[in-house]
């Protein structure tokens, strides 16, 4: 449902935490991809906040030596945000993949640890305003 909408936010909440993990994405997923692809952009970036620990939240950018993409589209796969990749909010279509997060294409770590459990996510599509003079 998020495919071929434009630039989007995905962000989740992390069971049992006050965690919420994100990551942008300035083009947009593509439809249908028989096979994996990974899309580079110098403009992506992943985060984590914490309501508890707000001065602990962290964003994070792709690596400008990063070979692989900033994102990474799979058919089986909700988003994923680098080539480890850096963050992923799980599998579908028959494929068992629970969300995790490690650092791999993004410049730091989201989190200390990789695997967790959501307890919702949501896409959301951005739009790009003109400047008021």
């Amino acid at each position: 449902m998020c495919a071929n909408k434009g630039p989007t936010v995905t962000v989740g909440k992390v069971l049992n935490t006050e965690e919420i993990l994100g990551g942008y994405n300035p083009i947009s997923w593509s439809a249908n991809v028989p096979y994996k692809a990974c899309i580079q952009t110098s403009e992506s970036f992943i985060f984590s906040l914490n309501k508890d620990k707000l001065d602990e939240s962290i964003v994070s950018f792709i690596s400008e030596n990063d070979g692989w993409g900033a994102v990474y589209e799979y058919e089986h796969g909700y988003p994923h945000f680098g080539n480890g990749p850096d963050l992923t909010f799980g599998g579908c279509i028959g494929v068992v993949q629970s969300p995790y997060s490690k650092s791999l294409s993004y410049q730091i770590a989201i989190r200390s640890t990789g695997n967790f459990e959501l307890v919702d996510w949501e896409v959301f599509s951005i739009m790009k305003m003109n400047k008021f003079v």
